[in-house]
């Protein structure tokens, strides 16, 4: 892993970014009170193509954060979401508090998980197959992943920060670390003792349930918040909210703040 970005001051806390994204999607961060170090996950932004596989996903940001101290707290977001529990389940770190946005343990049916790495490899020879320009284009017009209610703006931002990627970079991600590739770790949630917080959108019903069944698995030291007019990407879709309650949560504050409701609201699914 070759760059460590970094914005704000303050005491650290480790971002790890969704897929095609890089370690800038957290410079909006940059004014909660804490200094941001955000990785170029494996296969992202400065990081290269090189082979990747699961344990050399999690082994290159533990060797990123080498130098900080093993308690300093993990926000991951998307895929670096499922790479955080990776580390805070397996690569011998223990941070003090663990934020989880739009995150996943992964596929624990291995039927699933092979259905999943078949698609992820069909996608994998399509990034290569059109180009960065035009995946990117599809990747962020429709589903889950759409940037489309963003304003021209943020849009804009988003789109240059995926940019600084590469098809071959993008496509090794996807069949090194993607949930296909990466196993299961459901049954290793109730080792987490560290209190964690676990934030999805409204409108991402998916990963709202996935939530649930997470806050579930963990036990009492986990929170479970969803955000209004919010989809599977809280941080673009309300900055402010979200920054708000992981600025919250991290200063020992639990509890909804901002335009959030809570997971059992009638709101919801």
């Amino acid at each position: 892993m070759s760059a460590v970005r970094r914005y704000g001051d303050g005491k650290p806390l480790v971002a790890l970014h969704g897929f095609t994204l890089t370690g800038g999607q957290f410079s909006v961060l940059g004014d909660i009170g804490r200094e941001i170090l955000a990785p170029d996950l494996p296969g992202h932004g400065t990081s290269g193509p090189s082979p990747i596989d699961p344990s050399a996903a999690v082994q290159a940001v533990v060797s990123a954060l080498k130098d900080i101290p093993e308690d300093t707290p993990i926000l991951g977001y998307s895929q670096g979401a499922r790479v955080a529990l990776s580390v805070a389940t397996g690569a011998n770190r223990s941070p003090s508090y663990l934020i989880l946005i739009s995150g996943t343990p992964g596929l624990p049916d291995e039927d699933e998980r092979a259905s999943r790495r078949a698609r992820d490899a069909e996608t994998a020879v399509r990034i290569e197959r059109i180009g960065l320009e035009a995946f990117i284009e599809q990747w962020t017009s429709t589903g889950l992943t759409s940037t489309a209610n963003l304003g021209e703006a943020a849009r804009s931002a988003d789109r240059a920060i995926r940019l600084e990627n590469s098809e071959a970079g993008l496509a090794s991600a996807l069949l090194g670390y993607g949930q296909g590739s990466l196993p299961s770790c459901w049954h290793l949630l109730e080792q987490l003792s560290m209190p964690i917080l676990i934030l999805n959108g409204e409108h991402d019903t998916k990963y709202v349930d996935i939530g649930t069944r997470m806050t579930e698995a963990i036990g009492g030291n986990a929170e479970n918040l969803v955000i209004r007019n919010a989809g599977h990407n809280p941080l673009s879709d309300q900055p402010q909210a979200t920054i708000a309650i992981v600025s919250g949560f991290l200063n020992g504050h639990r509890g909804p703040a901002g335009p959030v409701v809570e997971p059992d609201s009638t709101l919801l699914p």
